[in-house]
């Protein structure tokens, strides 16, 4: 009788340790869901810069205008 509800018990510890990993789970996927909002703000970061290169080359368009035609730079 002993053993026997020793066993019963074992088996219901197991049961609870499977319920446990299930839970373990959900935490992971969790963790999935917060690294896609992690690359959408990259995304957004690389939006900044690729705006950033445009302004770039919009100030080297007034620099070339602002040269003298002829201008090499050295006269």
């Amino acid at each position: 009788m002993w053993w026997g509800a020793a066993g019963v018990r074992g088996q219901r510890s197991e049961v609870g340790g499977q319920r446990t990993e299930d839970r373990g789970q959900r935490t992971e996927d969790r963790g999935q869901r917060t690294e896609d909002r992690g690359q959408r703000t990259e995304d957004r970061v690389q939006r900044r810069e690729i705006r950033g290169q445009a302004t770039e080359v919009l100030d080297s368009r007034n620099l070339l205008s602002g040269r003298p035609e002829g201008f090499n730079g050295k006269d």
